[in-house]
C-alpha cells in the first residue's frame, strides 16, 4: 500500500488530497472571473481532464460552491468524460450547472449536498468518510450562497472551510473539536484577522493550518500576502503552525 499522504496546491482554493493513494480534488478545476484569484493553469488543468500523473484515478471531487474561482461546469464535464468513475459531490446548484452542460450524466456519479445552514450531511465513497458542513459565506453579498466546508477522514482528518466567513455562528454548534484535525483548509482572513484566528483556536482542534485563496502576487493592490505573513509572524508563537500555499504546485506532507 502506498503510505503517502500529501496535500497539493492546485488553484484558488483548490487542492489535491492524496491519502494512502485516495486521490480526493477539492475546488480543483476553476476559471476566476476575478481576476486577482489565481484560475487553475492550464498546464495542471489539461492534466487532470487527462488523468495525468499525478492527478490520474481521482477517486473524489468535491466542489465548496458555484462561484467562478472555485468551479468551472465545462472543465468538469470535460474532466467526467474522460473520468466516468469520479464520484462528484457538491451543492444542488453547482450539481445541476454539471447536468446541464453534459450530454449524458446517467453513467456519471454526481451527489447533491444541502445542508441547512450550521448544519451538516455524512456520506462514505470507497472508504472515505466525507462529512459537508453549511457555513455562510464571506461577505455580505454572499449571504444566500450555499458554501460547503467539507471534514475528510481516512486514517487523517482534513478541513477545508471553502469560503466560509471567519464567525463563531459558523462553528459554535458543530463541536469541531472533538476532531483532531490534521490539516485545516483556510482562505487568508483566517490567519490575517484576529478574532478569525481566535475562531481556530476556540473551536477546531487542528494540528496545521494550510491558507489558500491568497491573491496573484503581482495584483495584490491591497497588500493581502503581506498582511496575512506578518500578521502570523507577530502571532505564531502563540498560535498553529502555518503554511502559505502561494506557489500552484507545492506540495505539503503530512
Amino acid at each position: 500500500m502506498d503510505n503517502s499522504k500529501s496535500i497539493t496546491y492546485v488553484s484558488n482554493a483548490g487542492v489535491l488530497i492524496n491519502i494512502n493513494n485516495k486521490k480526493i480534488l477539492i475546488d480543483g478545476l476553476c476559471i476566476s472571473k476575478i481576476r486577482i484569484y489565481k484560475s487553475t493553469p492550464v498546464e495542471i488543468r489539461e492534466k487532470i481532464i487527462n488523468g495525468i500523473s499525478p492527478f490520474d484515478n481521482i477517486d473524489i471531487m468535491l466542489i465548496t460552491h458555484q462561484h467562478s474561482d472555485h468551479f468551472d461546469a465545462n472543465l468538469i464535464c470535460s474532466f467526467l468524460e474522460k473520468s466516468p468513475n469520479t464520484t462528484v459531490i457538491s451543492t444542488s446548484k453547482v450539481v445541476s450547472g454539471i447536468r446541464y452542460c453534459m450530454s449524458n450524466t446517467r453513467s456519471i456519479n454526481l451527489v447533491e449536498l444541502d445542508p441547512l445552514f450550521h448544519c451538516s450531511e455524512r456520506i462514505k465513497i470507497n472508504g472515505v468518510e466525507i462529512q459537508a458542513i453549511s457555513m455562510i459565506h464571506e461577505g455580505k453579498d454572499c449571504v444566500d450562497v450555499n458554501n460547503l466546508a467539507f471534514l475528510i477522514e481516512y486514517g487523517v482528518k482534513i478541513l477545508h472551510l471553502g469560503d466560509a466567513a471567519p464567525v463563531k455562528e459558523n462553528f459554535e454548534s458543530l463541536n469541531l473539536k472533538q476532531h483532531k484535525i490534521d490539516a485545516l483548509i483556510v482562505n487568508f482572513p483566517y490567519v490575517s484577522i484576529p478574532r478569525a484566528r481566535e475562531i481556530i483556536k476556540n473551536y477546531t482542534d487542528t494540528q496545521k493550518i494550510l491558507v489558500v485563496h491568497l491573491p496573484y502576487k503581482e495584483l495584490d493592490k491591497f497588500n493581502w500576502i503581506r498582511v496575512a505573513k506578518k500578521s502570523y509572524e507577530r502571532n505564531k508563537d502563540s498560535f498553529i503552525q502555518t503554511i502559505f500555499m502561494g506557489e500552484i504546485g507545492m506540495t505539503i506532507n503530512l
